[in-house]
């Protein structure tokens, strides 16, 4: 498994979570440990991590969870042209993968 430096690990019996940690919060995303992750990816801009791993059909998936806070100083077009070009950097090169968004705002 490749993880980003910045990602906090927490072993569990059966997964493995990888989160993205914020003052007042975060994203969490939790793999089975026999998972075959392929890349994690953890943004410094916006409360987003996404992992890419192999599917239990063997096709290539991207799963990203996403924070939207109420408050944030980005503009939503940046956040969605950073997702829009992970998503198509990986169907450039794995047409058949499956893309996933966790999506969470805040109140």
């Amino acid at each position: 498994m490749i993880f980003h430096p910045h990602n906090t690990i927490t072993q569990f019996s059966e997964e493995t979570e990888i989160s993205v940690d914020r003052i007042l919060g975060g994203v969490a995303i939790y793999v089975r440990l026999y998972q075959n992750v392929i890349d994690v990816y953890r943004s410094d801009l916006y409360a987003l991590i996404d992992i890419t791993l192999y599917a239990t059909t063997g096709n290539t998936m991207i799963v990203c969870g996403l924070y939207y806070p109420p408050t944030h100083k980005y503009l939503e077009r940046n956040l969605m042209v950073d997702l829009l070009n992970r998503t198509d950097d990986l169907l450039d090169k794995e047409p058949d993968a499956v893309t996933v968004l966790l999506y969470v705002e805040g109140t």
